[in-house]
């Protein structure tokens, strides 16, 4: 089986329906001169990770949201940008689930974006 794409805190991730890596920059004192030159100190660049669970189990889920849950986790990713694997501490945006089929112990599909605590190195 190839490697999963995402693991957090050791968990692989494997129930994506979307994996998308952004890299956000940060800038600081950002502006224009009179004569529209741009101004600026860049911070860094700060991976973003989108990801969207396809439905699953509850155990399941809440397990991934346990972890979600935390103020920051470890995270192993595949960068696309540089077509390898790295390491960082992240934290995630708020998260929300919800049920599909309470019979069969089901939650809908869900997003959630997790954010670099540091720039990349």
């Amino acid at each position: 089986m190839a490697e999963a794409l995402v693991t957090i805190e050791g968990v692989e991730i494997r129930e994506l329906k979307k994996y998308d890596v952004q890299a956000s920059k940060l800038w600081k004192d950002a502006g224009r001169n009179m004569r529209g030159s741009m101004r600026s100190t860049l911070i860094g660049i700060f991976p973003k990770l989108e990801l969207e669970f396809v439905p699953m189990e509850y155990a399941r889920a809440a397990q991934i949201a346990g972890i979600l849950n935390r103020p920051f986790f470890n995270v192993r990713y595949f960068d696309i940008h540089t077509n390898s694997y790295k390491a960082q501490t992240f934290y995630a945006n708020d998260l929300k689930l919800g049920v599909l089929d309470r019979r069969r112990g089901l939650v809908t599909d869900f997003k959630v974006n997790l954010i670099a605590q540091e720039a990349q190195r």
